[in-house]
């Protein structure tokens, strides 16, 4: 009878360490998408239906975007300095990200994958934001925008 009481204590004891364990849950998780937004970013790829227009678009300017808890800054730097600010939200759900400024007629919804916390690949159809980075209306030029693609690379 002392053997079982004996083996109950120490497989109580044992489980009781075992149950304790956390198995991980305890560990802290990566850092968040709203996180990771936050920081210095420069454009670095602007894709046109699929098609690179970085070389034509981005050879003589730099986009520069710094994102803060909920606000941005866009400087757009040409011959001349321009600059959108505004506020944005993100849904990590829905992976998307809506840019509001007074530059756009309507808040701009953009689709986000977070290729590492140090790039960002950005996609919309919505030409406001084409019109803000380029100042050119692609109807203008007789293009018809179906998609656009940003990738834009951390850079502080």
């Amino acid at each position: 009878m002392r053997k079982l009481g004996f083996f109950a204590l120490v497989l109580l004891i044992f489980g009781g360490a075992i149950g304790c364990d956390s198995g991980g849950d305890d560990e802290p998780a990566g850092p968040t998408d709203a996180e990771i937004f936050i920081g210095n970013w420069r454009l670095s790829s602007l894709l046109l239906n699929g098609q690179d227009f970085s070389a034509l678009l981005l050879q003589n300017a730099t986009v520069d975007i710094d994102f803060e808890a909920s606000a941005f800054n866009m400087d757009i730097m040409t011959d001349s300095m321009s600059t959108i600010a505004g506020t944005y939200s993100i849904d990590d759900v829905q992976k998307t990200i809506t840019l509001t400024s007074s530059t756009f007629d309507n808040p701009v919804p953009l689709g986000y994958t977070i290729n590492s916390e140090n790039q960002i690949s950005l996609t919309t159809d919505d030409v406001a934001l084409f019109i803000g980075l380029t100042g050119i209306d692609p109807a203008s030029l007789g293009l018809v925008i179906q998609t656009i693609g940003l990738v834009v690379q951390r850079t502080g």
